[in-house]
């Protein structure tokens, strides 16, 4: 028998940037994560096709916890000012440290390098 789930757990965010219509307006799309820290994944995350994005980047910090980054709000941003390119550093929002132990936790260090270049219908 599975042990009930934490108080704590958050369950994972719906990809609404597929069924919101964020991506609509866009004709293509190229982005380009790359995840910087001391426990960072090494991999470089790119996608050219709208099919394939996602609302939530999740942190590969083992000790983070509800981390990542909302992508899906940065596109929502990109696309209703019609901007086309876009490079810049998103904050992990997790904390690191067990979510059962109460006091508080640091925030993770993981950050991530965003370009993103849109093109419009």
């Amino acid at each position: 028998m599975n042990p009930p789930p934490s108080k704590h757990f958050r369950p994972p965010d719906r990809n609404r940037i597929r069924i919101d219509g964020t991506m609509d307006p866009l004709d293509g799309i190229q982005v380009q994560i790359e995840e910087k820290g001391k426990r960072a994944s090494p991999y470089l995350m790119l996608w050219h096709q709208k099919e394939m994005i996602r609302e939530m980047i999740p942190c590969s910090n083992a000790l983070c916890f509800d981390g990542g980054f909302s992508l899906g709000d940065l596109l929502r941003e990109l696309v209703n000012n019609q901007q086309h390119n876009f490079i810049g550093t998103n904050f992990c929002r997790g904390r690191e440290g067990d979510p059962e132990r109460g006091g508080p936790r640091p925030s993770c260090e993981t950050r991530f390098l965003v370009e993103v270049k849109l093109s419009f219908r």
